[in-house]
């Protein structure tokens, strides 16, 4: 079938090569519609790239997860708030996640940055068979080298601290599974993609994440709220 282009509202040839020239990195920069993130993002990851001394973003496939922990120090160093290094960790997490998909890069260096300080501070790093959560203390056996109990996490995370801020979990039905939906709300009212929160939560199908988003649910969002008469 041939081909007839539209003669209004069409792109150039010039204009088409221009557009398939268009960097990754550009293009993960014209994705993030909220303008106030696009532009903290692109400051943090202009900030880590002064910080390599890297000459253009073509060099950022060189990057390795020493460069990424060797940059979260100099930031602790300079005593950034935490909520402010996990921003930028953030930013250049989500810009190496798009390299990814468009293969210019093999693997996320930002992925693990994490669980590595976790693994060095626990001390069972080498016990790779191992629970990855432990519990730091056990009062009826003093083992700690068994999984978190999740009765535990329930009762000493969840219920506890939902009472100390007022939420009873009887009443208000909070568990972990109400956790996760929230979790997951939040990362797509973030501007966070689906298939991004999907594989966060180990979901097979899409459609099980859309169960998880709360978004249309806020009372604000209410027809009834719009009402005007």
């Amino acid at each position: 079938m041939d081909l007839v282009p539209l003669k209004k509202h069409s792109l150039t040839p010039a204009q088409f090569e221009q557009l398939a020239d268009v960097p990754p990195e550009e293009e993960w920069l014209a994705n993030i519609t909220n303008l106030k993130t696009r532009r903290a993002y692109k400051e943090d990851v202009r900030e880590f790239i002064a910080f390599t001394a890297l000459q253009d973003y073509m060099r950022l496939r060189s990057v390795g997860r020493s460069h990424i922990i060797s940059w979260r120090k100099d930031m602790e160093r300079r005593g950034l708030a935490p909520a402010t290094i996990r921003r930028k960790l953030s930013a250049l997490s989500s810009l190496f996640d798009y390299l990814c998909e468009r293969n210019a890069v093999t693997g996320n260096p930002v992925d693990g940055v994490n669980i590595e300080d976790y693994l060095a501070l626990t001390g069972h790093r080498s016990d790779v068979e191992g629970a990855l959560f432990r519990p730091v203390k056990n009062n009826r056996t003093g083992r700690l080298d068994r999984h978190l109990d999740p009765a535990s996490v329930y009762r000493n995370i969840v219920r506890k601290y939902g009472l100390e801020t007022g939420l009873s979990a009887e009443v208000m039905g909070l568990c972990v599974h109400s956790l996760r939906a929230t979790a997951a709300t939040n990362a797509l009212s973030h501007d966070s993609d689906i298939a991004k929160v999907q594989e966060w939560l180990g979901h097979a199908n899409v459609s099980t994440t859309r169960l998880y988003d709360r978004r249309k649910s806020k009372p604000e969002d209410s027809p009834t709220f719009r009402v005007k008469y």
